[in-house]
């Protein structure tokens, strides 16, 4: 059981001037303490008061001490005047009189009796007011060596927010020290975290630190002879966090091991989240790491484990829908080099299941959105410039991330899944029909895999009505589109572009040869749509495409993959017809299901590269078939 007593005062009977932010500073304390995600303080225990009188602190002392179970640990805060007099420190209440403070202010000697009595396993005493420091003065009525030295000795600390010849210093925001105080207690400021709880000494010496520009010292008195100290829940304690910190610990030990550099890396990208989320970072980190491992497969599934578990716990409440299932494609891609042994194939295992839970949860909450709004994907009520051009990318990258289940192995089966998939594809075709075409290069996985998936799932209808809109949106502008998405410039300089249907102002953005032009017409020659895409290739004259099949599956994650095959075309040169786009290029290595999986995950967090064995494949079936 663990209670809180907060008092600000600022009104005064007798006392001048009063005050204006001792009631806010134990409001945010209170608040601090008992609202946070996971309050430390019983509520129904706790009490915040306003300007009392003393007697009103006395009640309530009496009511948080000796009502109901007995204290584990007690927090004491008082903001307003206070000061020296007879050798002892008295905090003025409202009912205060400076010339009978013995019997009108509320004594520290009387709190320390309090304390000895009711013997709370940790008590501590924060008081935020001028002359605080004075408190010293007092400590001869809690040492008593008859109540120390025992086992179950309650622990007290004390902080004092300024020394017995100081001023408690203010701001319109309230008390300095108490402003620094709540920033710890909330997580603004950064204490440690490795420790699911923060001592109020050492909060205090950090606040010291804090304090001494601004002239003011503030007193720390700690004696805890028994059991650890406690004061608050860490906001920045995680216990996925703490099992990382033994992993790069167990990582340090003796054989081959990652520097303390790239473990400095792994840490830096860590405390970044869930703001800065960046895969190509997160990959390339852990990567490193996981190399300088060498043969220990153990030792580097586990770093990997952790590290993929902290980073999930990070991004939790993470905005971005798909923000985990990111975090485990990229944790995939990472481990694309070791998926061969046994430790890593488990943990890879592991994280296609919890990508396969997110797809699944996220399509059923988009159908359910949808339903109610057809618009409700666009960044903006109503849509928006932006949104010209990004929203056709969120939805071809959203349909590529939902097909995934379709493509799972040791999960549920695929047609469990494929009906959930089929209605929410159809509901955003239905309210966004328009915005399934194409803008930029960054499409390609998502378009590779979302219709190579439903063609595997022998849902051919809907594979070529996707088909047919991206193909139309190529012929519409020649192929011309974007190289890429991540720069906002080239984004508008290509979107005006395209609406004055004048591609020469806007050279230097598209992609030539077209990656995505190779995607759309060879799924066509996949799908069998010879007959509705060859009479149309003339509008697509002069353009050019390119496939880049890589040899070497395992660099697929790689910024640079230094072993492939690059197979260019024109459109009115080599390729009259989509059959002319040749047999299927099918790689000599066989692919396990998780691999397989694992390359999907990473075309789609990694834009520039397609999963074109997947595409091949099907080209390969459609020419079996054909005989």
């Amino acid at each position: 059981m663990k209670a809180l007593l907060a008092i600000g005062c600022n009104t005064y009977d007798h006392i001048n001037p009063s005050l204006d932010g001792a009631e806010p500073d134990a409001s945010r304390i209170f608040d601090g303490l008992l609202k946070s995600r996971s309050p430390f303080y019983d509520p129904d225990r706790s009490i915040i008061l306003r300007s009392p009188s003393v007697d009103e602190v006395r009640a309530a002392l009496r009511s948080i001490l000796f009502s109901g179970h007995k204290l584990d640990v007690l927090t004491f805060y008082f903001a307003g005047h206070g000061t020296v007099s007879n050798s002892s420190f008295y905090m003025c209440t409202r009912d205060t009189q400076s010339d009978a403070l013995s019997a009108t202010a509320f004594a520290l000697a009387d709190l320390f009796r309090y304390i000895n009595e009711a013997k709370p396993v940790q008590t501590n005493i924060i008081i935020d007011a001028c002359e605080s420091g004075g408190l010293i003065e007092d400590l001869n009525v809690l040492l008593k060596g008859s109540l120390y030295g025992e086992a179950g000795t309650p622990g007290v600390t004390l902080f004092a927010a300024s020394a017995s010849n100081e001023s408690a210093q203010e701001t319109p925001q309230g008390g300095l020290a108490t402003q620094a105080l709540v920033a710890y207690i909330t997580g603004s400021d950064f204490l440690r975290d490795d420790s699911p709880t923060l001592d109020l000494l050492e909060i205090g010496r950090r606040i010291n630190d804090q304090l001494r520009s601004a002239n003011q010292s503030p007193i720390m008195w700690g004696l805890n002879l028994y059991g650890p100290p406690q004061f608050c829940v860490n906001p920045k304690y995680s216990a996925t966090d703490s099992e990382l910190r033994q992993a790069l610990k167990l990582a340090s030990h003796a054989g081959d091991q990652p520097s303390s550099r790239d473990i400095s890396a792994l840490w830096r990208l860590h405390y970044a989240l869930p703001e800065s989320w960046n895969a190509r970072a997160f990959v390339d980190a852990l990567s490193t790491c996981l190399i300088a491992f060498g043969a220990d497969e153990n030792r580097r599934a586990l770093l990997a484990k952790r590290y993929y578990e902290a980073t999930c716990a990070r991004v939790l409440d993470c905005e971005e829908a798909m923000r985990k299932a990111e975090v485990g494609a990229a944790l995939l891609a990472a481990l694309l080099p070791w998926l061969h042994e046994r430790a890593s194939m488990h943990l890879a295992f592991s994280v296609q299941q919890d990508i396969v839970e997110q797809c699944l949860k996220t399509s059923a909450e988009i159908t359910t959105l949808l339903a109610k709004d057809t618009l409700a994907l666009l960044r903006h009520p109503g849509g928006g410039l932006p949104d010209l051009f990004y929203h056709p990318l969120r939805l071809s990258k959203l349909i590529g991330w939902l097909a995934l289940p379709l493509s799972a192995s040791h999960t549920p089966s695929s047609m469990q899944n494929i009906d959930g998939y089929l209605e929410t594809v159809r509901a955003l075709i239905s309210g966004n029909q328009e915005c399934f075409t194409v803008v930029c290069e960054d499409q390609a996985p998502g378009i590779a895999i979302s219709v190579s998936s439903l063609i595997c799932a022998g849902e051919t209808d809907l594979a070529e009505e996707l088909l047919g809109y991206y193909f139309y949106s190529l012929t519409e502008t020649g192929a011309r589109i974007a190289s890429s998405s991540s720069d906002g410039t080239s984004a508008l300089e290509y979107m005006l572009a395209r609406a004055m249907n004048d591609f020469d102002v806007a050279t230097n953005v598209i992609a030539h040869p077209c990656e995505t032009l190779a995607v759309v017409l060879r799924l066509g020659q996949a799908a069998g749509l010879d007959d509705a895409f060859d009479p149309y290739l003339w509008q697509l004259d002069g353009a050019a495409g390119i496939f880049f099949l890589t040899e070497n599956w395992k660099e697929f994650a790689n910024e640079q993959i230094t072993s492939g095959q690059n197979y260019a075309f024109a459109i009115g040169r080599e390729i009259f017809r989509i059959q002319d786009l040749g047999a299927a290029r099918t790689g000599k290595t066989k692919l396990s299901p998780i691999e397989r999986f694992s390359l999907l995950c990473t075309a789609l967090i990694f834009p520039d590269r397609v999963p074109w064995f997947q595409v091949e494949e099907l080209v390969a079936a459609r020419e079996q078939a054909a005989g």
